[in-house]
């Protein structure tokens, strides 16, 4: 089963966003009904407001922290946990609004089947929720195992939102959600740490500083000594691949949970790992 499992998630056509039913991406797993739900729909924005406001209060926090000598806010985008936090706040909004579009869709003209194809706007958020998902523990992981030093770092409540509760909450969305998550777009993840990777380079040797005036960005990303950085930077790149196998494993999972506690109520998947 697992072979055969593995033979149909490893190939091209699984690399891109095509699916049979698009109205899983506005399901929960483990509703009975078809449709939008009301609960759904009011989780779906609970979470976005609340990670739009961390979010926010991050730029805030970076600003207070302005001095004569140096501008926090000028570097709140150098930093891989900014990338991470921004992709969960995109898709989350994202998410809601395309609950909400399809409830009121509906709603005003009876419409209760999937979409004949696969909209643009559903792929970018399949894409947005698998990357905010993976890099979210990646980041955990990485702070607190290289990054994280007490005489140094302060577990304030911000920092723990952005470092910690954002794992704890994109793995409470992941057992939430009804739609699929595909194994063979680890491709996607390593692309994206890949690029974090090479924009930390160019920074180094454009002139760029982390905070302090410190000439990395990240202490364990300091490009002045390659020879200690670039194992880090390929067993960053390895954990991220860990941590998209390890979240397919949950959805898998999840969905067979599901299967048993749903039974003949839960919805066919149409896609290999939903």
């Amino acid at each position: 089963m697992m072979k055969t499992l593995w033979r149909r998630e490893i190939n091209s056509r699984c690399l891109g966003f095509s699916h049979e039913q698009p109205g899983q991406f506005v399901r929960s797993q483990w509703q009975r009904n078809e449709g939008v739900s009301i609960v759904y729909l009011a989780y779906r924005w609970l979470f976005a407001v609340f990670f739009l406001s961390v979010w926010i209060f991050s730029f805030i926090s970076a600003r207070r922290q302005n001095s004569p000598t140096e501008n926090f806010l000028s570097k709140w985008p150098i930093y891989l946990t900014n990338w991470g936090y921004s992709l969960c706040t995109a898709q989350a909004l994202l998410g809601a609004g395309l609950v909400t579009h399809r409830l009121v869709k509906e709603r005003v003209t009876g419409f209760t089947e999937d979409h004949a194809s696969m909209p643009v706007v559903y792929k970018v958020y399949w894409l947005l929720h698998t990357l905010a998902v993976v890099i979210a523990f990646g980041i955990t992981g990485s702070y607190f195992v290289v990054d994280y030093d007490p005489a140094v770092h302060t577990l304030s409540s911000l920092n723990l939102l952005m470092h910690a509760f954002n794992s704890v909450l994109m793995v409470l969305d992941l057992l939430v959600v009804d739609h699929p998550f595909r194994l063979f777009h680890f491709c996607w993840s390593l692309l994206f740490i890949v690029v974090y990777f090479v924009f930390t380079v160019v920074y180094h040797f454009s002139g760029g500083t982390g905070k302090h005036n410190m000439p990395f960005i990240y202490p364990a990303l300091n490009w002045a000594k390659p020879a200690a950085t670039v194992p880090i930077a390929i067993l960053g790149t390895l954990s991220v691949f860990v941590s998209h196998v390890c979240t397919w494993l949950v959805v898998l999972a999840r969905r067979r949970i599901a299967q048993a506690r749903l039974g003949s109520s839960i919805r066919p998947s149409g896609d290999i790992t939903s």
